[in-house]
């Protein structure tokens, strides 16, 4: 049986686990090899394949939100997930840099 994650920081270190360990694409959900193998998933995609709690899964996608907010601030880029990843500057640590920074969000936000 699958370990669901029970809170946000659960939740975000599983995304960035995949994004890390998997890999990560742009332009598609899932990027699967010629033999059927996942080898990358994009913001949004690893958000939808993480299995959590609904409460764990929609304040993850609350902190995601905030820390995109962040990371765009003062540019042209999007500030959602799907536009963000696709952005043609976004890079695989710019999507790193903000999923690490929802997971400093959540650990802040657990400690109050």
């Amino acid at each position: 049986m699958d370990k669901k994650a029970t809170t946000a920081k659960e939740y975000l270190k599983a995304m960035l686990w995949m994004l890390e360990n998997t890999g990560w694409c742009k332009n598609r959900f899932e990027k699967i090899n010629a033999k059927g193998k996942t080898v990358g998933f994009c913001l949004s995609g690893a958000y939808e394949r993480v299995l959590g709690d609904m409460g764990a899964r929609m304040a993850a996608y609350n902190l995601i939100t905030d820390s995109l907010t962040k990371e765009t601030k003062g540019t042209s880029m999007p500030s959602y997930m799907v536009g963000f990843n696709d952005h043609r500057d976004t890079k695989k640590e710019d999507v790193l840099r903000v999923v690490r920074r929802a997971i400093r969000m959540a650990t802040k936000k657990a400690k109050k």
